[in-house]
């Protein structure tokens, strides 16, 4: 399983477009969460690799209520035990603090415990500091 949060989407691009050079039949579930519809991006990169990779079953999902999208809410709100089962699969997570945690206590509420748990967990950069450094 793959949990993107926002740009968290760039090593999962990266892993996925390896996995489709050497093929696997490994099945695979992403989710991919942002907070606004226009923080969708690589979408059609994504379509492209579901093509290259049939197991591949790619989910997005937007917080913002007020988003026309099917799918809503944070990603907590959409994994459950039955997707798929967890104590053998892998978990890999990309995202913002809030979002890490957020995951690691929705799945010890409902009990499920992967076979392995990767995260990391990123800030994003203060861009005033950032501009300074820069105009220095």
């Amino acid at each position: 399983m793959f949990l993107a949060g926002g740009t968290g989407l760039a090593p999962f691009l990266s892993m996925l477009e390896e996995l489709a050079e050497r093929g696997t039949e490994q099945s695979i579930r992403m989710y991919y969460a942002v907070t606004r519809d226009d923080d969708l991006v690589e979408l059609p990169r994504l379509a492209a690799l579901s093509r290259r990779l049939p197991t591949l079953n790619v989910e997005t999902i937007v917080a913002d209520p007020s988003s026309s999208h099917p799918r809503k809410g944070f990603v907590t709100d959409h994994i459950t035990p039955d997707d798929l089962s967890l104590s053998d699969a892998d978990v890999y997570l990309c995202g913002p603090p809030p979002m890490v945690e957020a995951v690691r206590n929705h799945m010890a509420k409902l009990g499920i415990s992967p076979s392995n748990f990767y995260f990391e967990k990123f800030n994003p950069a203060d861009a005033s500091r950032t501009a300074e450094k820069v105009a220095r």
